[in-house]
């Protein structure tokens, strides 16, 4: 029998520890890929305001985030949108993957120092807004095909809000977003 006895010094101690496990090679389709793409994200996120985050593990994890964008855009639509297998596998752009997309480039870009093409969000943000219902609401042609990575937002309130977050983080600010508001707000007030 062995025991491990460990002091910390902050509360937030526990959770740093292991954290480089999160920082791994981005593979597989368009949504493996972000899945593994997304924690490298947050990880260096967290550690940076830990004030934890070495500057080998930055760039490890900066290189992942790099390898990762390179990848997915081989996932990339003529449209704007992503999917799973790319647009010559015969599948529509996803919307909850596209969404995805946009809101892990677009936190890269600010806390993994990748350097991303304007054209890939916005465009991206041209899908989406281009997926919305009259009533605000979101419909996605082409679910995930790993439907655990959405969460429970997949369609609904889910969808509409975190369509919503991408279109923001994407810096659009037009009326696609106000409706979305609109759509969460009376979707609120319905009790979902």
């Amino acid at each position: 029998v062995r025991s491990t006895f460990a002091v910390v010094g902050d509360l937030m101690g526990p959770s740093v520890n292991g954290l480089d496990r999160l920082v791994q090679v981005p593979y597989g389709c368009g949504e493996q890929n972000m899945i593994t793409m997304a924690p490298n994200v947050a990880a260096i996120s967290y550690l940076n305001a830990a004030r934890r985050l070495t500057s080998e593990l930055k760039q490890r994890a900066e290189d992942n985030i790099a390898m990762g964008y390179q990848r997915e855009l081989q996932y990339r639509h003529s449209n704007g949108a992503f999917s799973a297998f790319g647009e010559g596998s015969g599948s529509d752009g996803s919307l909850w993957l596209t969404a995805f997309v946009v809101r892990v480039f677009s936190q890269a870009a600010q806390v993994g120092n990748l350097a991303t093409d304007p054209s890939v969000l916005s465009s991206a943000a041209e899908f989406i807004a281009s997926k919305q219902n009259s009533d605000g609401s979101f419909k996605d042609p082409s679910p995930p095909v790993h439907s655990e990575m959405s969460g429970g937002a997949g369609e609904g309130a889910g969808l509409a809000a975190y369509c919503l977050l991408a279109m923001v983080e994407a810096g659009r600010s037009a009326g696609n977003v106000d409706q979305t508001i609109s759509f969460l707000e009376g979707s609120i007030d319905s009790g979902f």
